[in-house]
Parts: structure tokens; C-alpha cells; sequence
């Protein structure tokens, strides 16, 4: 093998393809890019190599951003202390209703011990007889 040879270079053509693929098909992502390429031409590149390439050719589009500016002030006012939370998914799953198979898995519930823990239970009520 030559010194500067890389094993996993994608050829010219297969590039010029790629770029004429995305030129063509403009609306998709690199991602969908990637899959239709192989698809249609027998020829697998990731979608990391297809990103690298566009951006190359400066084809990628950078997304637009939506910038939120932080309020002086909650938009909500409070008139005690503690009493803007956010309840956490312990405390909200808690008080769902729980019908069926979810009503063993309920928060707090204790489950039935498995054979191990039965045996140890086991073990330790001979110990103090």
C-alpha cells in the first residue's frame, strides 16, 4: 500500500454523483440523501460522508434559530412562598390512576420478594430461633 493512499476514499465519480444527487434533490437531508443514494445507485455512504461532502461545496444550510430572550420578571406572579414548582414524574405518575397490569407497578408498591430474597428471609428466621 502507498504512503499517502487512504483504504476508505470514496472515488471522484462517486462524489460528483453524491453532489449532483443533492443538487437535484435539494429539499432532502443529508441523512435522506445518504439512503437514497444507496438505494438508487448500489453504493453505500453514510450520512456522515454526505454531510462532509455538501459541506464542502457549501450545500448545507445552516437552521434557522429562534432567539428567546429571558423576561426580567415570571410572567407568573406568586403571592406565597413555594408556590411555583413543577411536580416531578415521580410525583405525577404517583397519583394517576392505575388499572390493569400498570396497578403492580405503582409507586411504593411493594412487590412480591423474589427466591432470593426468600431465602434469605429464610436463613435469618433459623438464625434467631
Amino acid at each position: 500500500m502507498k504512503a499517502g493512499r487512504v483504504w476508505n476514499r470514496i472515488p471522484a465519480d462517486i462524489h460528483d454523483k453524491i453532489i449532483e444527487l443533492a443538487l437535484e434533490q435539494s429539499e432532502l437531508s443529508p441523512r435522506e440523501l445518504a439512503v437514497r443514494f444507496t438505494d438508487e445507485q448500489r453504493y453505500f455512504v453514510s450520512e456522515s460522508t454526505v454531510y462532509r461532502l455538501l459541506k464542502a461545496h457549501d450545500l448545507i444550510t445552516s437552521p434557522a434559530y429562534v432567539v428567546i430572550k429571558a423576561a426580567d420578571q415570571f410572567h407568573t406572579k406568586t403571592s406565597r412562598p413555594n408556590e411555583m414548582w413543577q411536580p416531578s414524574i415521580e410525583s405525577s405518575l404517583r397519583y394517576q390512576p392505575l388499572t390493569g397490569r400498570r396497578s403492580r407497578c405503582r409507586l411504593g408498591h411493594r412487590l412480591r420478594p423474589g427466591p432470593l430474597q426468600q431465602r434469605a428471609r429464610q436463613e435469618a428466621d433459623l438464625g434467631r430461633s
